[in-house]
C-alpha cells in the first residue's frame, strides 16, 4: 500500500495491483490468490469483466472481493459517462463514442437504446434485455415503449460483442431490417444500428445505407457511406 501512496498505480505491476485490492476484503493467502486469478484469467483486465458468481467458484475469495473487482469496471462506467456528459448524438463518431463508454465492463451480449429529439439531443438511455440471443418481438416491443415513454422519436439501437469482431452477423442485419419496419410502423425512426466489438464500433447506417437505411430519413445524421 506504501508504494501507491508514495508513487502512484504506475508504479504496481498487475499482480501488485491485485493483491492491494484484494487486501480490502480480509481474504486469506493474499498474495496465492491473487497469482492465481492472473494466471487463471490472464489479465487484471479479464478478472474484472468476470462475473461475480464465476469468480465466487474459486473457494479461496470471499463474496466481499468478488464485487469489489465487478465494481471496478462498474464504477469506471459510471465515472466515464458522468465526466463525458454528452448531450448530442449527431453522428456515427460521436455515437460510437458514447457508446464505448456505456459498454464499459459488460462482459454478456446487451441491447441499448439512446431515445432523441429531432435535433439529437439525448433525452433518454438505458440498456433493455441481456443475453447471448436478441427477441425480435421483445425487442421491438421494449424499445418502443422505452421510446414512447420519452416522447422521443429518434433511435440509436445498440447491441455489443463483448469478445469479439464488431462485424454484424446475417442475424445481426435482419433484426436491424425488423425494427427499421416495426418502428416506422409507429413514427419511431431508428438512424442508426451501432455494434460495439471488443475493439471496435460498426454503424449500420455507414455500411447499409443504400440498403437498409435507403428509406429511412438522417436527419442530417453525419456518416461515411461505405460501398
Amino acid at each position: 500500500m506504501q508504494k501507491y501512496i508514495d508513487y502512484g498505480l504506475e508504479s504496481l505491476s498487475e499482480l501488485e495491483t491485485l493483491k492491494l485490492i484484494l487486501s480490502f476484503c480480509g481474504n486469506k493467502k493474499v498474495s496465492d490468490l491473487a497469482v492465481r486469478l492472473l494466471n487463471h484469467y490472464g489479465s487484471i483486465g479479464n478478472i474484472f469483466k468476470t462475473d461475480v458468481k464465476i469468480i465466487l467458484k474459486d473457494n479461496d475469495i470471499n463474496r466481499q472481493s468478488a464485487v469489489l473487482l465487478r465494481l471496478i469496471t462498474v464504477i469506471s462506467r459510471l465515472y466515464h459517462m458522468d465526466r463525458e456528459n454528452i448531450q448530442n448524438i449527431g453522428s456515427t463518431e460521436s455515437a460510437s463514442y458514447f457508446l464505448k463508454n456505456y459498454y464499459i465492463g459488460v462482459s454478456e451480449e446487451k441491447i441499448a437504446v439512446i431515445a432523441m429529439n429531432d435535433d439529437f439531443s439525448i433525452k433518454a438511455y438505458s440498456f433493455l434485455s441481456s443475453g447471448t440471443n436478441m427477441s425480435v418481438s421483445l425487442s421491438c416491443h421494449d424499445i418502443s415503449k422505452f421510446t414512447l415513454s420519452h416522447d422521443a422519436n429518434i433511435i440509436i439501437i445498440s447491441h455489443n460483442h463483448p469478445f469479439g469482431s464488431a462485424e454484424p452477423s446475417e442475424n445481426d442485419i435482419s433484426i436491424t431490417r425488423r425494427v427499421i419496419h416495426a418502428l416506422k410502423n409507429i413514427n419511431i425512426t431508428l438512424i442508426d444500428h451501432i455494434i460495439v466489438g471488443q475493439y471496435e464500433c460498426f454503424s449500420m447506417r455507414e455500411h447499409f445505407s443504400d440498403t437498409l437505411f435507403a428509406r429511412i430519413a438522417d436527419y442530417g445524421y453525419k456518416y461515411n457511406i461505405h460501398k
